[in-house]
């Protein structure tokens, strides 16, 4: 009888490829990863009147093989030298926290904190082993965001250990601004209906004061619906208030209008009384 040893088949090597590291995209996740993102001052500065600073965090992948140690990759801001978006009425030069500035709060003409800050290289690293990483985008709070947005673009540069990846990924933008964003929920049916089509930043803030409700910026649900008593409640409690305040002579010589001058109003909803009826008496 003839024994036969078994033998364990190697596993073929993995190919060798050149380290590349570029910004992730994903559109299954919530919310979604693509090109850009935008961020706004308005709900925090809400919660927190004193807010200097806050984090995005942006995730990064990389083509090729992981590896056993750490590995450092560079991120650089494109439009440093140039105005911050072609539109010049609404985005401002964006400039970074200054280098020698130690700890990251609010710094006068700063926008976010560059990724040549030695508090940023700390971050801007691939653990061992890992193929994404989240990096921190520190967007600082600035009065310069009431009138304008800021428009942060930045783009993966080579080093020792990566070379830029996929074309199409190596920039990404943030747009940070003060503006309320257009909640997702707004155009849900019952929303625009209860509370008027139009939208607007002293519109929601008028809102939340009277309602205290702020679930305007979901974090995990990319389709919020509120009950019908929520929805039911915002309409309800902020038509009172507003119905009484329009008819006060504060509110005569002096109605509440969004940045750009138009006239607060809840139009076509029923509830409300629609400024242009008490200001044309």
């Amino acid at each position: 009888m003839i024994a036969v040893a078994g033998c364990k088949q190697e596993q073929p090597p993995l190919p060798d490829i050149t380290p590349a590291i570029h910004f992730f995209w994903d559109t299954q996740q919530f919310p979604t990863q693509r090109d850009s993102t935008e961020y706004s001052f308005f709900l925090p500065s809400i919660s927190d009147p004193d807010i200097t600073h806050d984090t995005l965090w942006v995730e990064m992948a990389i083509m090729g093989n992981p590896a056993s140690y750490d590995r450092p990759f560079r991120i650089e801001q494109v439009n440093s030298d140039d105005p911050a978006g072609v539109d010049a009425d609404r985005f401002a030069q964006i400039a970074a926290v200054p280098l020698e500035s130690g700890e990251i709060t609010k710094t006068a003409g700063a926008h976010y904190v560059g990724f040549n800050h030695p508090e940023m290289q700390k971050w801007l690293v691939l653990p061992a082993n890992e193929i994404r990483v989240k990096i921190p985008v520190v967007a600082i709070f600035d009065e310069s965001l009431g009138v304008y947005n800021v428009r942060l673009k930045m783009r993966v540069i080579a080093n020792d250990e990566f070379i830029p990846g996929v074309e199409n990924q190596r920039e990404f933008v943030v747009h940070t601004k003060y503006q309320a964003a257009l909640p997702a929920l707004w155009d849900n049916v019952g929303t625009a209906g209860l509370l008027g089509t139009s939208f607007g930043t002293e519109k929601l803030k008028y809102i939340i004061a009277q309602t205290g409700y702020m679930e305007w910026d979901p974090k995990e649900d990319p389709n919020p619906m509120p009950t019908p008593a929520v929805f039911n409640y915002l309409r309800d409690e902020t038509a009172r208030a507003w119905n009484k305040y329009v008819q006060t002579d504060e509110y005569k010589a002096n109605p509440l209008r969004e940045g750009n001058g138009d006239l607060v109003n809840f139009v076509p909803s029923t509830a409300f009384t629609d400024p242009n009826t008490v200001l044309n008496q």
